[in-house]
């Protein structure tokens, strides 16, 4: 089985999708929270995460779009269980090294059906 990687970056709704899905997952549920929407399979797997407003986000996070746009490489989706929490955000790859961009610690209580 092998993994679909994606990452997609529309200027037009200025809105950034990374996702990690195995061939044979589908997408059960979206879960929507500011400008975020994250999508889960119907094991809870976090295999999508879209962030709506990318500039504006990345300008709070202390990133610069345009930056980014020109010495970005890779964007990827990370998905870490630490403790009780699961962080949800973007690993960003460029000439200068990785950087993680949090989006989300959400309780793993929360995530299980």
């Amino acid at each position: 089985m092998s993994t679909i990687k994606i990452s997609h970056y529309d200027e037009n709704l200025d809105s950034l999708i990374v996702s990690s899905i195995e061939e044979n997952e589908k997408v059960k549920n979206n879960f929507s929270f500011d400008d975020f929407v994250i999508s889960t399979t119907r094991r809870g797997k976090v295999v999508s995460l879209e962030i709506r407003e990318f500039s504006e986000f990345l300008k709070e996070m202390g990133f610069n779009l345009e930056n980014i746009k020109k010495h970005s490489e890779e964007f990827t989706l990370l998905v870490k269980p630490k403790k009780e929490l699961l962080f949800i955000g973007v690993e960003l790859k460029n000439s200068e090294g990785i950087r993680q961009i949090p989006v989300a610690n959400i309780p793993l209580q929360s995530m299980k059906n």
